[in-house]
């Protein structure tokens, strides 16, 4: 009874196995299909210092501003990204004519449309619908692994077929790393939590991402700018 078993042991396994594998690697193409339909794509941050600003009103404070009256322009998928999460990236420039530092605090520039407030959404939010996922890409290496038989021993071993799609997982890696270093260039300009420097004579450039469904088209974008009082203690002047 137990050699009988242990016949339909060595029997049935390795069939499973071998099914298994099948199985497996039909999800993994099937897996890998969906991927390269997703594959990475280059993202190319705009270049805040040649937007198309509009005076904003503000000459007679010590910092000159700028805005720009439409939002920023993406190729897609980006473009798409932003919207499914409402948002609409805006530049702000702010230029200081003075041979003073001038500290620019958050809650100083106040933007609305229409008599309404509108409330800038965080970096963290934009970096979040542009950025794309590195680590699926590796997902192309389990093309390659595979079982084979050498005599009674199973053995795991690479197809050398496998080292295509490897190569492209690779190439995905990559591009969507760097277009991921490109999209944190680019939100690190979103206005900071604490106090930020303007420099005499120089200009900040300042990104300022806005719910999409809160900004009316035909409604020009208003700056107010308050600036906060400060002490030696503030990093003020």
């Amino acid at each position: 009874m137990r050699e009988k078993f242990c016949l339909l042991a060595n029997f049935v396994l390795p069939n499973h196995i071998t099914a298994l594998t099948t199985l497996l690697r039909l999800f993994l193409l099937c897996a890998l299909a969906g991927l390269f339909s997703a594959c990475a794509r280059s993202f190319h941050k705009p270049d805040l210092t040649t937007a198309n600003y509009s005076p904003a009103g503000t000459t007679e404070s010590r910092l000159d501003f700028d805005i720009t009256q439409q939002p920023l322009l993406f190729s897609e998928p980006f473009a798409k990204k932003l919207h499914k999460r409402n948002l609409s990236l805006y530049a702000v420039r702010a230029t200081n004519y003075t041979s003073d530092t001038v500290w620019l605090q958050p809650n100083d520039v106040l933007l609305s449309t229409a008599g309404k407030t509108l409330n800038v959404s965080s970096s963290r939010e934009v970096y979040r619908a542009l950025r794309q996922p590195v680590a699926v890409h590796a997902l192309w290496f389990l093309l390659g692994p595979f079982i084979r038989t050498e005599g009674e021993e199973k053995k795991l071993d690479y197809h050398p077929l496998g080292l295509a799609p490897a190569a492209w997982g690779i190439l995905n890696v990559l591009v969507a790393y760097r277009s991921n270093q490109e999209a944190k260039q680019l939100v690190q300009h979103t206005m900071p939590g604490g106090a930020t420097p303007v420099a005499p004579n120089t200009t900040r450039y300042l990104l300022m991402p806005l719910p999409a469904n809160t900004v009316p088209t035909a409604t020009p974008i208003d700056l107010l700018y308050i600036e906060t009082e400060r002490t030696s203690g503030t990093g003020g002047r």
